[in-house]
């Protein structure tokens, strides 16, 4: 168990498929305009089809909590696939689409849409808000080829880490991983919902994940009450456990 922000969660997944990004701007290419209401949005950048708005309102706010600029020019952007829904990763976790689009009170808003306000990091270097490499601004639900994919448009400040944003606008890296939070995992088999160390015996601690069950039944654990919490660039493919040294604070 670890408690973030005064809340307790089960686990820290991470994402171990490194995706690359759809596509790369910088800020300069950003037209500004208001809502009705005053708020400031950026448009033809939003993920979601046919709204191609961006609400940066809330920059201000953030540049100070992540130490990041303000100025919305400042920022390359890149926008990628964070996660696929029913279709477990490598690592046997799976994103069922019904949490993905739950409404959590705790969140305020669906599973999907907790990407966005978080950071964006270099190799999961996430364990201080303060050393983020910049935030992520969307987060949209899209079907592609029959599947429902998380796209996130993230922001690289260019001001805080030019290199990174530079590597990133040129698509020189190798991809990006997400994480997140977990407060439980169920059992694809038996529907166990496991806390802590405690499992049931298909998933064995984890040992048995990838195993066929009865020879037919695929042993997977489901992600439940999901909050995501980051992006990362990452240049090190094989270091798929770097957010596990992330303390509980």
């Amino acid at each position: 168990m670890l408690t973030v922000q005064g809340y307790t969660y089960d686990r820290v997944v991470q994402g171990n498929f490194v995706h690359n990004a759809d596509r790369t701007w910088t800020g300069h290419r950003l037209k500004s305009d208001r809502t009705r209401k005053g708020n400031k949005v950026m448009v033809t950048a939003g993920t979601i089809p046919g709204k191609d708005i961006l609400d940066t309102s809330w920059l201000q706010a953030a540049s100070e909590a992540y130490d990041i600029s303000p100025d919305i020019r400042d920022y390359v952007f890149a926008e990628i696939p964070g996660c696929q829904a029913d279709l477990p990763n490598r690592n046997l976790d799976n994103f069922p689409y019904y949490e993905l689009v739950k409404f959590r009170p705790i969140l305020g808003q669906m599973t999907y849409r907790s990407f966005v306000g978080k950071l964006t990091s270099q190799n999961h270097d996430n364990q201080e808000p303060k050393k983020a490499k910049g935030v992520i601004f969307d987060a949209s639900l899209q079907k592609i080829n029959g599947y429902y994919f998380v796209k996130v448009i993230t922001g690289w400040d260019k001001q805080k880490d030019p290199r990174l944003a530079n590597r990133i606008l040129k698509n020189l890296d190798e991809g990006y991983s997400m994480a997140c939070l977990i407060e439980a995992a169920r059992c694809s088999v038996c529907s166990y919902l496991a806390k802590g160390n405690i499992t049931c015996r298909h998933v064995n601690g984890g040992t048995g994940k990838g195993s066929l069950w009865d020879g037919s039944q695929l042993v997977y654990e489901d992600m439940i009450n999901i909050n995501f919490w980051e992006m990362s660039n990452v240049d090190d493919r094989a270091d798929f456990d770097a957010v596990h040294d992330w303390s509980s604070t």
